[in-house]
This record gives C-alpha cells, sequence and structure tokens, in this order.
C-alpha cells in the first residue's frame, strides 16, 4: 500500500482551516472537515492516482478536490509515496514550487 507523508506546511494549514471553521461555523462543521481530510489521506493511500494531474505546478504534483478545499500532493510512483504538499482553499492561488 503507498505511503502518505503529510508536509509541515500541510498540517500548519490544516490546524489554520479547522480553527477557522471552528470560529466560523462550529466545532461540528470543524470535526466534519477533520474527518475529510483524514478520509482523502486513506484514499490517496489505495488510490495514489486519484488526484488530478497538475502538471503546471510539477511534473508530479496531483490535486484532489476536499470542496471548497484542494489537497495538492506529489506521488513518486517508483517509490510508492503521496506528499502531501499543501491545503488550500480552492480559490487560493496555487503556484508552482520554485
Amino acid at each position: 500500500m503507498t505511503r502518505v507523508i503529510v508536509s509541515a506546511d500541510a498540517k500548519r494549514e490544516q490546524i489554520q482551516i479547522l480553527r477557522y471553521l471552528e470560529k466560523e461555523a462550529g466545532a461540528r462543521t470543524a470535526a466534519k472537515y477533520a474527518a475529510k481530510f483524514r478520509d482523502m489521506a486513506a484514499r490517496l493511500k489505495e488510490f495514489p492516482e486519484f488526484g488530478a494531474l497538475r502538471p503546471a505546478l510539477g511534473i508530479a504534483t496531483r490535486v484532489a478536490v476536499i470542496a471548497p478545499y484542494i489537497m495538492v500532493y506529489d506521488y513518486a510512483k517508483a517509490r510508492d509515496l503521496v506528499m502531501v504538499l499543501r491545503v488550500l482553499h480552492g480559490r487560493r492561488d496555487v503556484r508552482p514550487r520554485s
């Protein structure tokens, strides 16, 4: 099974999103999205090519949608490894890594 690693940036962004949701929409909504983020990570373990390719962001970069958020990740097929890079609101401008 594919290994999934969540970067420090992605962890920080998830925490920020969940804190915001708890403040603005309540604990129940925040818990719902926490579960959605966990479920997507589990899905990527089983189906690492699930997300749409985004070659403008990187040769192996994909995006999985957890509306209205996106999970940006790289899939290294040879190493059977998913690296979650970012978790952002879908309206944010996502730029390639430099």
